[in-house]
């Protein structure tokens, strides 16, 4: 029987403080949810398998509950948006992202 040493390892070349927290949490997921002693590439491609690691980063780090407790308005501006990136520490991009997807509000620009 072969029996294997486990390292985790991860290589995030990011260099901004939320995608390298936005990369780690797909690390995460694939290390938390693959059972297969390879490497796990987190990519930019559209596979099911990396639509389910960015899912996860997400709402690891913005959960949509979260914001339905913040925002009680149909539309927001960039500000909003700007300042919950700021609190919790994600790119605006995962703010719009997770207020399209869980339809809690529509982003306006100011």
């Amino acid at each position: 029987m072969l029996t294997m040493k486990a390292v985790l390892g991860f290589v995030i070349t990011h260099k901004r403080d939320d995608a390298l927290k936005f990369s780690f949490c797909r690390g995460l997921f694939e290390f938390l949810f693959t059972n297969r002693p390879e490497p796990l590439l987190v990519t930019k491609t559209r596979s099911e398998r990396q639509k389910r690691n960015r899912a996860f980063a997400t709402e690891f780090l913005l959960p949509a509950d979260a914001l339905r407790e913040r925002i009680n308005t149909e539309y927001v501006g960039e500000e909003v948006v700007d300042d919950l990136a700021a609190e919790f520490g994600v790119s605006t991009y995962v703010v719009e992202h997770q207020l399209q997807n869980h339809r809690i509000a529509k982003t306006v620009p100011l």
